[in-house]
């Protein structure tokens, strides 16, 4: 009834045992089994990043990644980051800062200056335009709810507003380029942790308890699942990499 009254004959769970339903199975797999997502392997991380980043786009700046100036600024943070790689290399020497910073951009080997300049523009692009843009919104009516939104409603009036602004501007620019690498790699790790470790997840009879087959977990449960914090605790904490800027140092 369900197919000729709704037209859902299409779908495989509801074809009657059959050659046609042997035909739609096989072809199924063939192109969307285990062996099939194998072809995809090389480019797990990328799919996982592009998740992430389209998660916090929409929770810091309130931007689907469908829509085209949002997909833009995602390229142009990714590439801005790029920066952090290539300066920590040059942190990590003292010497290479003093050559570095007072050695004219014209001298030879001193190229630094040139690809500086060129992330000093990404950087401040990728602070300054995806909150401008949630400003403008605000003002047109169009704006959907996120941090920076919010960030800026709350800002107050008077001569310490810009001040203020420029505060919001640059964490709303923290919590996308950190939120992105912290989440991916996290659910990296979880999967690398995981395949490491498969005993662990025998303790998923602790979620079943608690939430059963019916929804996903809340963090009304989380009281009620010290093993899945605990795992979540070490994911994050898994094989910390330091910055090469020591504050201790440089004061």
């Amino acid at each position: 009834m369900l197919n000729d009254l709704m037209g859902y004959d299409w779908a495989i769970s509801l074809m009657p045992y059959n050659d046609k339903w042997r035909r739609h199975r096989s072809t199924f797999h063939q192109y969307f089994g285990a062996r099939a997502a194998e072809s995809f392997k090389e480019h797990f991380v990328k799919h996982i990043r592009q998740a992430t980043s389209a998660t916090i786009m929409k929770v810091t700046y309130g931007f689907d990644v469908k829509d085209e100036h949002a997909n833009e600024w995602v390229e142009l943070i990714e590439h801005a980051l790029v920066g952090f790689s290539i300066i920590e290399g040059h942190l990590g020497n003292g010497l290479s800062i003093l050559y570095q910073c007072y050695i004219p951009s014209w001298f030879p080997g001193a190229n630094f200056h040139r690809v500086a300049a060129h992330y000093k523009r990404l950087a401040t692009r990728m602070s300054v335009e995806p909150f401008e843009a949630v400003k403008s919104g605000i003002r047109a009516g169009t704006a959907g709810p996120s941090a920076s939104a919010s960030m800026i409603e709350n800002l107050p009036d008077g001569p310490v507003r810009q001040k203020e602004e420029e505060i919001c501007r640059n964490s709303a620019a923290v919590a996308y380029g950190a939120g992105t690498d912290i989440t991916t790699a996290a659910l990296v790790i979880f999967a690398l942790a995981m395949t490491l470790h498969p005993e662990v997840q025998k303790k998923e009879a602790e979620l079943d308890a608690i939430v059963g087959s019916s929804r996903l977990p809340s963090f009304d449960d989380r009281d009620s699942l010290p093993y899945i914090e605990a795992v979540m605790k070490e994911i994050l904490r898994w094989l910390v990499t330091p910055l090469g800027r020591s504050l201790l140092v440089l004061d």
